[in-house]
């Protein structure tokens, strides 16, 4: 006899099969931001080990890369790329229904948050793929001193991710020391440890400054003591608060360290707490403090996701302080919490910005490359400036079937990557462009400059734009150079 799918199955699947759909519809009107085509351009142009001498510049660890690199060799279309993190979302969101400690209604109430809808999903970055390490690492978490490799590899991988979430890695790694420091003769532990050390070796590694690389987060002692002001303190406050609402947003803060606080006194006071819950708090003060300092000293909450990341800290004290449920009622605050956020970040945040993404493309850069394949001959020079918005042009130019040749102006080579803080051979305003374009290519008449400025020269004609009044839009003009 067959065995009989549950009940509780069935709902999990029909749920699963209804948040695929929404974000697949949503991921119809999306267009790459420009760091979803800088993470494509960087790994479609360069090979594995130059991946590896990209990452300061990029400021974030390698594992994303890596991730996308079979995908960019096996011909992938970037038109297609919130595909990736929809499925990746599909997993984390499969993981979360069916293991987390919650009731139904506090499930799906989490799973319709920012911390699962449409961000993670459609918005293709690393979140998705770390959403997935993290919840494995909350499944795992009460038994992982009897899985010390699975454990050591999900945190070596937690490493690699993001930059703020090693706070969090070094709190687990910590956690597997104190625990090879009481059983020194078991070799699993030992090699389970040794994972996630040589991981944040390469952590430091990767994102270790020199000579010929400037980090993107540009850290020095100059940049820590001018962030130490009160100005400064409340514009990362502002950073974070503000993704969610002008008002709503400061009350999610409010409630956000209320609950730590909480937590906190709770911890301190409690010599049971502290017994039950010493390694739990050893991993969120890490995770906090490193998040933290990176927010205040180094670089704020500029998307929110990075807000978001401070939800995922949350979300592993919560399930398992929820799993336990050893100390009086404390589960109950701890569900009312998650609800609470959850539902307070709906409204303006998820709303606001799904309504935007509907109404109005971001970067302009899919609009502009679809003109250029539409108005500009086949095996024409398209010369791009090799600055921030480049990628947003470039990631869909290599899709075209018309044979362009794209020409980086600035470093007077083919494009093939932007590179944060690079010294580029020549630095130009984009009204020296035409000029040099006659230099480089002087005896030839097809040649047209992408740029996301107007510009007014005798020998340029304007034959595309996707000029936009909106606030986010980055406007693109193709000319062609005579």
């Amino acid at each position: 006899m067959k065995p009989r799918i549950k009940r509780d199955d069935l709902m999990i699947i029909g749920i699963l099969i209804v948040y695929t759909v929404v974000n697949l519809i949503l991921a119809g009107f999306h267009e790459a931001w420009r760091d979803e085509s800088q993470a494509w351009v960087l790994v479609k142009g360069s090979t594995i080990p130059e991946i590896f001498g990209l990452c300061a510049s990029e400021g974030h660890p390698v594992l994303w890369f890596l991730f996308l690199y079979p995908f960019t060799r096996l011909g992938f279309s970037f038109y297609h790329f919130s595909y990736i993190s929809i499925c990746l979302m599909d997993v984390a969101a499969a993981l979360w229904l069916k293991k987390a400690p919650f009731n139904m209604c506090v499930r799906l109430c989490v799973l319709l948050s920012p911390l699962f809808f449409y961000y993670n999903p459609v918005i293709c970055r690393v979140y998705a793929l770390l959403m997935i390490i993290i919840l494995l690492i909350c499944i795992l978490w009460k038994d992982r001193h009897d899985h010390p490799l699975y454990y050591g590899f999900l945190v070596a991988l937690l490493f690699q991710t993001h930059m703020l979430m090693s706070g969090m890695a070094i709190g687990m790694t910590v956690d597997m020391v104190i625990e090879f420091k009481e059983h020194k003769s078991d070799k699993k532990k030992l090699a389970g440890l040794l994972l996630p050390l040589a991981s944040l070796i390469l952590l430091v590694a990767e994102l270790k400054q020199d000579s010929s690389t400037e980090t993107f987060l540009n850290v020095g002692p100059g940049s820590i003591l001018g962030n130490l002001r009160i100005r400064h303190i409340y514009d990362v406050l502002y950073s974070f608060a503000g993704k969610f609402g002008p008002v709503l947003g400061w009350v999610i803060l409010a409630v956000t360290l209320i609950f730590l606080s909480f937590l906190f006194v709770c911890f301190i006071k409690s010599s049971e707490w502290k017994k039950l819950y010493m390694r739990e708090f050893l991993v969120i003060l890490c995770a906090l403090a490193v998040y933290a300092g990176v927010m205040f000293l180094v670089r704020s909450a500029d998307h929110i996701q990075i807000a978001l990341i401070l939800w995922i800290f949350l979300m592993f004290i919560c399930w398992e302080l929820k799993e336990k449920e050893d100390t009086g009622g404390i589960h109950r605050i701890v569900t009312g919490f998650l609800v609470a956020v959850c539902i307070l970040a709906m409204p303006n945040c998820l709303y606001t910005d799904i309504v935007y993404e509907i109404r109005e493309q971001y970067s302009g850069g899919e609009e502009i490359a679809s003109l250029i394949n539409e108005k500009v001959p086949a095996g024409s020079v398209i010369v791009l400036k090799n600055d921030l918005f480049s990628p947003s042009v470039y990631a869909y130019l290599c899709e075209s079937t018309n044979g362009y040749y794209v020409w980086d102006i600035e470093n007077v080579q083919e494009y093939t990557i932007h590179k944060w803080g690079k010294v580029k051979k020549r630095e130009l305003m984009d009204a020296e462009v035409p000029g040099y374009i006659r230099n480089d290519f002087p005896d030839r008449t097809d040649c047209f400059f992408a740029s996301n400025k107007e510009l007014t020269d005798d020998g340029l004609e304007l034959i595309a734009s996707n000029s936009s009044k909106s606030k986010w839009h980055e406007d693109f003009y193709v000319y062609h150079v005579f």
